[in-house]
Parts: C-alpha cells; sequence; structure tokens
C-alpha cells in the first residue's frame, strides 16, 4: 500500500499547507482587526469632536435664549417707561393749558384792579382837591 514515509511527507504537507492557510487568515484577521480598530478610533474621535460642537452649540443657543429673554424685559421697561412718558407729558401739557386759562385770569383781575385803584386814585384827587 503506501510508505509511511510518504504518508508522512503527504500528511506533513497537508499540515504545512493548512498552517499557512491558517497563518494568512489570521494574518488577514489581524489586518481587519487593525482596520476596524482604526474606524472605532476614527468614529470615537468624530463623535467627541461632535459632542464638543453639540456642547457648544447649546452653550451659544443658551447665551442667545437668555439674551433675547432680557432683551425682551428690556423692552417691556422701556416701554413702560415710554408710556408713563407719555401719560406725564399729556397731564403736563393740560396743566400748562389750564394754567394759561388761569393767566388770563389773572392778567384780567389786575387790570381790573388796577382800574379801581385808578378810580379811587381819581376820587381821592378830587376830593382832595374840592
Amino acid at each position: 500500500k503506501y510508505h509511511p514515509l510518504a504518508l508522512l511527507t503527504i500528511v506533513s504537507t497537508l499540515l504545512v499547507g493548512c498552517m499557512i492557510r491558517q497563518q494568512m487568515e489570521l494574518s488577514s484577521l489581524r489586518q481587519e482587526l487593525l482596520i476596524t480598530n482604526q474606524h472605532r478610533l476614527h468614529m470615537e474621535q468624530t463623535r467627541s469632536s461632535l459632542l464638543t460642537q453639540l456642547d457648544d452649540r447649546e452653550k451659544s443657543l443658551d447665551q442667545y435664549h437668555y439674551t433675547h429673554e432680557q432683551m425682551k424685559k428690556v423692552k417691556a421697561d422701556m416701554s413702560e417707561r415710554m408710556r408713563r412718558l407719555r401719560v406725564d407729558y399729556d397731564s403736563s401739557v393740560e396743566e400748562l393749558e389750564r394754567l394759561h386759562v388761569v393767566k388770563k385770569r389773572l392778567d384780567w383781575s389786575e387790570s381790573r384792579w388796577e382800574e379801581y385803584v385808578g378810580r379811587i386814585r381819581n376820587v381821592s384827587k378830587r376830593s382832595v382837591v374840592a
């Protein structure tokens, strides 16, 4: 049948072939693992960068929202102050109009008083002369 040395040579050749094949598959798997680890590292870096950007954007949006709320308060405060100024202005205009009327009355009263005093002086002069 087969010579033991020939069988041993065939078996060892088959084993060497299997070992070489396993070494090639193992090398291929190591290469795939290396590439996969590089992808994973890149994805982790990208994720970290995205999280940082997201955090920065959230902070920026929070600051914008805070500023917007402050500006709304300032606008409301300014609107209230302007309303009060309009009310004060309207009151001042009304007071000024009232004071104009009072001044006219005062002027009329003064002229009547001067007229009255003038008559009394005339009467006094006539009585002193007479």
